[in-house]
């Protein structure tokens, strides 16, 4: 099974199910045109701070160069996973690397849109993986952070006791009408297929609701999220069956009302692939 984190949780526990694929990239390359007057500016470089496995999906422009949001194994251990917060000025030079984790637990961000700017802060969003004896508890996280990418405040999303057999995850978040938020992810239980799911929180990460969709023995992830002119929502998902042949994936669009009532959905795959 796949989600936008894209990687499996990396624990001793191999029997620790969950729909995550192998880390890959640790190389960026990043071609901007600053302004009609400078022309073009290339680099291409490589961040690597530990000598170790590091990965990222997120670049973020800001006014004086650029902010990588990625993980990294921690220094010590070359273990669990970290946040990696780097800030870069115009050509690709660090003007400060960031890391922020814990022996035993795995931070995770998600996909392109998983860290964004709003009012001068900064947010990041994904999940905090603790491993038990035969799963692991995984809740969704968003973190803020001020101007020099210090974290202010965490807030998690999950189960609050045990067993902890469900996992949940951010893969995106948007900055919506009042100054709140829109994120949306994946909630899979143990047993029963994932589910997309779609949680708006005020500025301070407090949740005000959440809804959650699909149906059937398929799973279902939210991967993008916007907010429409009308006030709703369209999720961009995906929708598949996990098979010995390897099953099927397929695109999907859900768009819902401003409290998450869903309104329609169209999967605009080719239904004979």
């Amino acid at each position: 099974m796949r989600n936008l984190l894209n990687f499996k949780p990396k624990h001793k526990n191999k029997g620790a199910r969950h729909c995550l694929a192998p880390l890959l990239i640790v190389l960026f390359v990043l071609t901007l045109q600053l302004s009609a007057q400078q022309g073009y500016n290339y680099f291409e470089k490589r961040y690597d701070f530990h000598d170790n496995y590091d990965r990222a999906q997120n670049i973020l422009p800001v006014d004086s160069g650029y902010i990588i949001a990625s993980i990294t194994e921690d220094s010590l251990y070359l273990y669990n996973y970290h946040l990696s917060l780097t800030k870069l000025n115009r050509d690709g030079t660090v003007i400060f690397n960031k890391e922020y984790g814990y022996d035993s637990i795995n931070f995770l961000i998600g996909n392109p849109g998983a860290f964004i700017q709003n009012n001068g802060l900064f947010y990041s969003v994904g999940a905090k993986q603790i491993f038990t004896t035969n799963w692991v508890h995984e809740d969704a996280m968003m973190v803020c952070y001020n101007n020099s990418l210090d974290t202010l405040w965490s807030k998690y999303y999950g189960e609050k006791i045990a067993p902890y057999d469900t996992l949940f995850a951010f893969f995106q978040i948007e900055k919506i009408l009042n100054n709140n938020f829109i994120m949306t992810g994946v909630r899979m239980p143990e047993f029963d297929p994932a589910r997309i799911w779609l949680l708006k929180t005020d500025s301070l990460g407090n949740k005000l609701w959440e809804r959650f969709y699909g149906e059937g023995d398929e799973h279902f992830q939210g991967h993008s999220v916007v907010q429409t002119p009308d006030g709703g929502y369209a999720i961009g998902a995906v929708k598949f069956k996990i098979e010995a042949t390897g099953g099927s994936m397929d695109p999907l669009i859900i768009k819902t009302d401003s409290l998450g009532i869903e309104e329609w959905r169209i999967n605009p795959g080719n239904p004979d692939v």
